[in-house]
């Protein structure tokens, strides 16, 4: 049976086939952040969006665009970010049981190629609640936030 990144298939072991992020053909890799519920005025949710041509990133309260920010990038830039997906072991797993957690932060890392999508993940942050996606999600967060300069203040209250 042929598979591909998108066919559903476990292991024994609960993970998705690992996919070879600098194997791939991806095209742009998004990082998604989403705050916790918290007031409008403190929530800062955001997007980093990375292809070989720009780094964009989009913040955001309860899906009002705060502030956006574009850079360039390279095919290099983007060959190091999948390469680092591939080193953080970035995959999907099995869902942990819903406790019924609020107020808990998301990651999402997706992938695609020519606009289909070839990998996509995301982790809910509360008590022991996660989602399938699996792997060193924070330095891939700090990798992708420190490709713009001015993360920091363009996501401050």
């Amino acid at each position: 049976m042929l598979l591909t990144a998108c066919q559903p298939f476990t292991n024994a072991m609960g993970f998705d086939p690992p996919l070879r992020f600098a194997d791939s053909e991806a095209d742009q890799v998004t990082y998604r952040f989403t705050d916790s519920s918290v007031p409008p005025r403190y929530h800062r949710s955001y997007s980093i969006v990375v292809t070989a041509q720009t780094v964009s990133l989009t913040v955001d309260s309860y899906g009002d665009i705060i502030a956006q920010k574009k850079r360039p990038s390279s095919p290099e830039q983007l060959q190091i970010l999948l390469a680092l997906l591939d080193e953080a072991q970035i995959r999907k797993g099995r869902k942990s049981k819903e406790l019924g957690c609020t107020g808990g932060t998301g990651d999402r890392i997706s992938t695609h190629q020519a606009g289909d999508p070839i990998f996509d993940a995301y982790s809910y942050n509360c008590k022991d609640e996660s989602g399938p996606l699996q792997g060193d999600i924070a330095i891939v967060k700090k990798h992708l936030q420190n490709l713009i300069p001015e993360f920091a203040s363009l996501i401050q209250v």
